[in-house]
């Protein structure tokens, strides 16, 4: 789990679906907005839809998370970012995870 100040509020994660701009790769996307002001912040995501159980949810989010501990440092500053995991993510070891991370990431134009 990440800290506190580098989480989505469930008010922010609502304003980055509406005005977010969206990057792809093959396991997950990330929807972000760029404030310029303060701390990056990063919520996992796993939609019903694409993980049917809890437990596959929650391992899905868990790997996503452990990949987003390295990346964070890199961000821009003030970079909000939902990332939206697809059901790839469970057969892919946590290499895999963090360099699609990194790939999005940097289509997305938020790596400093």
């Amino acid at each position: 789990m990440l800290s506190r100040t580098n989480r989505l509020t469930a008010k922010e994660i609502t304003e980055i679906f509406k005005t977010g701009k969206v990057a792809h790769t093959a396991i997950l996307s990330v929807r972000f907005v760029s404030t310029g002001i303060g701390t990056p912040k990063i919520s996992a995501i796993s939609p019903v839809k694409a993980f049917k159980t809890a437990v596959s949810r929650n391992r899905a989010r868990r790997a996503a998370y452990e990949g987003l501990k390295t990346i964070i440092p890199k961000l821009k500053v003030g970079v909000m970012a939902a990332v939206v995991l697809k059901p790839a993510v469970l057969n892919s070891d946590m290499d895999k995870i963090r360099h699609e991370l990194e790939a999005a990431f940097e289509k997305a134009g938020i790596l400093r």
